[in-house]
């Protein structure tokens, strides 16, 4: 992800069997959201020892409208409009206030 700049797992993939792997792998009962997003916060917990830096938090609505024939219902949910099929994005992200350099995510809420 880091190398390609991308989190699309059809350009992460080398091939159709690859990204069947993804899809398992992120179905896999044993795989929670929780692990996920503390996975993403790791890495940026080192680097900021000793430097002066800024948490910068956004909201995203991610509309999943177009794909809802082919979303599971389970555990979804609405966003602003209460009709189409989505959730909100709240992540912060940790810049280094000297140089302006991202050191990552501190946190994400789904």
């Amino acid at each position: 992800m880091l190398q390609l700049r991308t989190v699309s797992i059809r350009t992460l993939s080398k091939d159709w069997a690859e990204q069947m792997a993804y899809y398992r792998w992120l179905e896999n009962p044993s795989v929670s959201l929780s692990s996920l997003t503390e996975s993403l916060a790791e890495p940026c917990r080192h680097p900021m020892k000793g430097r002066h830096v800024l948490a910068i938090s956004d909201t995203s609505e991610i509309n999943l409208q177009a794909h809802a024939g082919r979303l599971k219902p389970e555990g979804g949910s609405v966003v602003s409009n209460n009709r189409d099929i989505g959730f909100f994005l709240h992540p912060t992200l940790i810049v280094d206030s000297t140089d302006g350099l991202p050191l990552g995510l501190s946190h994400v809420q789904l």
